[in-house]
């Protein structure tokens, strides 16, 4: 059996072992180091600078869908299944994010030729990795233009000055376009919702006005004024005339009793009993044709119901038709003003310094990273000489080569 020199406990390293190895490995790890921090230095050095001009806007709610919107507040079960449309700063992210406001930066600036590029796509790859835009939670949206400088051009601030102008003016005309396009959506929105309003507006008149058409016919046909008061009068009036009649009653009989059945006295009270029958009966309906302010008492419920049903339709239309007439006008008004519907929080700025590379940041870096790979490589580097140099690691290897040899021979 081998014995493997590897697995020798006389190999295994101390942490004095170590300390050595590091002194001895010093100037190894000393040139590792040092060049590795050099050529970070140098690569951050003649790498592009990186300059950014950022925005910052926050979306204004606008009263755009006030009518629209109240409206169906006003009436909830309009408002189901009917969408105005995203947020305010859904609005504007899509358009910061939409192809053609992109397209229209590539044609304002020449990009296609800047990046020596023959299609928009291509283009729109390219401007990916230097516009950006993002949404905070507070509600605000960030779009960032980034510029870079050309290689090798460590110290030409003038070249600097000039591409931090160059995103300053991206970002500038970004604002611009988005401003526009924000407003003639909002216009458009407006204009579809006045259209829309108008429309409500001319069927609602319509309507209340065949509504207050059959309630007038109702009444003229039923004569009635208001069916509730009339009811009750006529109430009131059966009452009275049933206790008349009542006291009639008592009078006749004692009449009677103490005339004859025949008697002048009788007859007249008779005669306004009946009398009192007659009106009576008009009120329960018993009225051939006359025409009576009260209803017939026996028809009330009926009455009631189409009444209530018809005053229904006159009151809901007249309350839509005076909330439509209000949110008709408002709609007129929005429609013509131009209020800005952007606020702009930071405004686009010239960049004084660089936001890329971070010097200090990848020279420490790489100073800690080629000084810890320095010490790996050195442990790793003695530990292979010292082996080489064991007697027993060569025998081990020796074997190894002569059981080799014999199985190929």
């Amino acid at each position: 059996m081998l014995n493997s020199p590897i697995n020798d406990p006389k190999l295994s390293p101390k942490l004095m072992d170590y300390i050595i190895l590091l002194i001895k490995w010093r100037r190894f790890i000393f040139v590792v180091t040092s060049f590795s921090v050099i050529a970070a230095i140098i690569y951050t050095l003649i790498v592009p600078k990186v300059f950014e001009s950022k925005t910052r806007i926050l979306p204004v709610d606008s009263n755009s869908s006030s009518g629209l919107a109240g409206l169906m507040q006003e009436f909830p079960l309009m408002g189901m299944g009917l969408s105005l449309g995203g947020s305010a700063s859904d609005e504007v992210r899509m358009i910061l994010e939409s192809r053609d406001l992109r397209i229209q930066i590539i044609d304002t600036f020449s990009l296609l030729d800047s990046f020596e590029l023959s299609t928009y796509d291509e283009a729109l790859v390219v401007l990916g990795d230097v516009y950006h835009v993002r949404q905070d939670e507070d509600g605000s949206i960030v779009y960032t233009l980034r510029w870079h400088t050309s290689w090798f051009n460590p110290f030409d601030h003038t070249e600097d000055g000039r591409v931090g102008a160059f995103a300053e003016q991206m970002a500038q005309e970004v604002k611009s376009i988005l401003v526009r396009r924000h407003n003639e959506m909002n216009q458009k929105q407006a204009s579809l919702e006045r259209v829309f309003i108008e429309r409500r507006y001319l069927d609602t008149a319509a309507k209340l006005k065949e509504a207050e058409n059959t309630l007038q016919a109702f009444q003229e046909e039923h004569g009635l004024i208001l069916l509730d008061e009339q009811a009750k009068a006529a109430i009131t009036l059966v009452s009275e005339l049933t206790a008349q009649q009542t006291a009639k009653e008592i009078e006749k009989e004692i009449s009677i009793q103490t005339f004859s059945k025949n008697s002048p006295e009788v007859n007249l009270l008779k005669h306004e009993l009946s009398l009192i029958q007659s009106k009576i009966n008009e009120l329960y309906g018993g009225r051939d044709g006359v025409q009576n302010i009260f209803p017939d008492l026996s028809q009330v419920p009926e009455l009631e119901v189409d009444y209530i049903r018809l005053r229904r339709d006159v009151e809901i239309q007249s309350r839509l038709f005076l909330y439509l007439t209000t949110q008709l006008e408002e709609a007129k008004i929005f429609e013509t003003k131009n209020t800005p519907s952007i606020k702009v929080i930071e405004e686009p700025y010239v960049p004084e310094l660089k936001s890329e590379p971070m010097r200090s940041s990848i020279v420490i870096s790489t100073t800690f990273m080629s000084f810890i790979m320095s010490i790996i490589l050195s442990i790793v580097f003695n530990y292979f000489s010292k082996t080489m140099q064991n007697k027993e690691y060569r025998d081990f290897f020796s074997q190894i080569s002569w059981i080799s040899n014999k199985n190929q021979s």
